[in-house]
């Protein structure tokens, strides 16, 4: 049962406050037909609340989470409620925070796999199910959410959490339905079912109430720094990464690496067939990024240091075990499904308060980028920090879809508790031709956020030079919640801080712009210039 308690508390609780908040609003609510709220009965208040059961026909199970079915005459997809089922990349990131050896990581991941393909070993094409619409409600992916039961009336969404290989996401669940997921949790735990067999150890930060103690306890500042480190690449071949590019010349002989170059075009495509990213020349883009982010703070670097464009966790050790040992950082990273390979990341000191989370951009299925990754760190009087780690599709993707990352990352920071404390960072490929335009910023960030170069950062130019406008642009930014910046609350961000970090002569050209590292002429780190600021205690 300590096992138990200390992966409950961990996977449920962050979700308990906001469906409790749902289950207010919803008393709140009048229902129609209703004469008046105070007429309104608990008994009829469930009543009007359930959904509408019908029959649907499976077509195809498409993923984990979804069904394509026939539904009153029509194809539509639906999602179960209330079931997270954990990925790959999440058990893999989860286990690196139970105590070394306490789990058999590779049979977690082969248990995983099963949890992925739960819904297509279970269904078939032509089976005949029952599905309660809990209204019709619709997630940003368009998928109608249901509770779904099978031939025997068995309720599939909590069969999987029973079966140990998912967990209960509380948010929005109906009343009748929570004793349901919290008992099969609650069984999973007990009988040791699927992943949790092998989840051996207990969590480093089980008991989120337990205030830490931290080695930080009386600095007066946090220091934050966003950093797109371009192309932090290996040079060994990851299955399903599109990183022929980073490979030794002398593995680019081969038709695999010919074929998957000759998918690209231009300078892209010669460069994919003759750049030569040997050993010395990986060393050397290693020492730059770390001297880059090193090179505030006497030589610690920042407190919490936003990465993108990185390739895989195996880099990132290696960029912190042999360039970046001084700075004692702990390593926060998520596999992405992103078609270049790269990923975003977190490096900090700082305590972690709660697992760190991952957020599926909800694009059309195809379309695969990078999420947010989101992590919860104590400050050093042990108020709550949460930071947002973002890296927005480029440029070459339409707006829209820029447009739906920023409203996707506030509705996110928004979700949490008012008093929350929160930055979202990161380089958001928004140029300032395409702000000035469609004014993301102004639409979807300014409403919430106080944006870094708005309230700081005067004489920037940007940290970005946009060659095709060739205009200077702030692709990297930092988003402060208002609390951070006007609120009476015990840390401030300094505004006369944010600034660019761009002391050194290898990151600029002799025009000042950000030297993209070139490996031929041993040349510069990254086209893009870190972006720097402070969070003060204030009293």
């Amino acid at each position: 049962m300590r096992i138990f308690a200390s992966i409950l508390i961990f996977f449920c609780a962050a979700t308990f406050s906001a469906a409790q908040e749902s289950e207010q609003k919803k008393v709140k609510l009048k229902k129609p037909g209703v004469a008046s709220e105070a007429a309104q009965t608990p008994a009829a208040e469930e009543q009007a609340a359930a959904g509408t059961q019908e029959i649907v026909q499976v077509l195809k199970v498409i993923d984990f989470e979804t069904i394509k079915v026939t539904y009153k005459q029509k194809t539509m997809r639906i999602k179960l409620i209330g079931v997270k089922i954990l990925r790959e990349n999440e058990i893999v990131t989860r286990a690196r925070y139970l105590p070394p050896g306490s789990v058999d990581v590779d049979d977690l991941v082969a248990r995983g796999t099963k949890g992925v393909n739960y819904l297509k070993n279970k269904l078939g094409r032509g089976d005949q199910l029952t599905i309660d619409t809990d209204g019709g409600k619709k997630d940003a992916a368009g998928r109608m959410l249901v509770y779904l039961f099978d031939a025997s009336q068995k309720l599939i969404n909590t069969e999987i959490i029973r079966d140990g290989y998912g967990y209960p996401n509380r948010q929005n669940l109906r009343a009748e339905f929570r004793g349901q997921y919290d008992e099969a949790f609650a069984y999973a735990m007990a009988e040791k079912k699927g992943l949790w067999e092998l989840w051996k150890g207990e969590l480093e930060f089980k008991d989120k109430n337990k205030k830490p103690t931290l080695v930080y306890d009386t600095q007066k500042k946090i220091s934050i720094m966003t950093f797109n480190v371009q192309n932090l690449f290996d040079n060994t071949h990851d299955d399903r990464k599109n990183d022929h590019t980073f490979l030794p010349i002398s593995q680019k002989s081969g038709d695999d690496v010919k074929r998957q170059c000759g998918y690209l075009h231009g300078k892209n495509k010669r460069e994919c067939l003759s750049l030569d990213w040997s050993d010395s020349v990986l060393r050397t883009k290693l020492e730059r990024v770390a001297a880059t982010i090193q090179q505030i703070n006497d030589g610690l670097g920042p407190d919490i240091l936003l990465l993108q464009e990185v390739e895989n966790y195996g880099i990132l050790e290696r960029l912190n075990k042999e360039f970046l040992l001084r700075s004692s950082y702990h390593i926060i990273h998520f596999e992405s499904k992103d078609r270049r390979g790269i990923d975003v990341a977190i490096l900090t000191r700082l305590k972690q308060a709660e697992l760190p989370k991952y957020h599926e951009i909800p694009f059309k299925k195809g379309f695969d980028t990078r999420g947010i990754m989101e992590c919860t760190f104590y400050l050093p009087n042990h108020e709550l920090l949460s930071v947002f780690a973002m890296h927005l599709p480029a440029q070459m993707a339409p707006l829209v879809y820029r447009q739906k990352s920023m409203r996707f990352v506030t509705m996110l920071a928004q979700r949490l508790p008012k008093e929350r404390l929160v930055v979202a960072g990161g380089d958001t490929n928004i140029s300032s031709r395409e702000e000035k335009e469609s004014e993301i910023l102004k639409k979807f960030a300014e409403p919430f956020w106080k944006v870094s170069h708005k309230i700081g950062c005067k004489n920037c130019k940007g940290t970005f030079f946009f060659g095709k406008d060739q205009t200077w642009s702030f692709f990297d930014m930092f988003f402060f919640s208002g609390n951070l910046v006007d609120g009476p609350g015990h840390w401030r961000v300094n505004r006369g801080s944010i600034r660019l970090a761009n002391q050194l002569p290898f990151q600029a050209t002799a025009d000042k712009m950000p030297q993209a590292y070139d490996p031929p002429e041993f040349k510069g780190v990254s086209d893009h210039f870190p972006l720097y600021a402070e969070i003060e205690k204030t009293r």
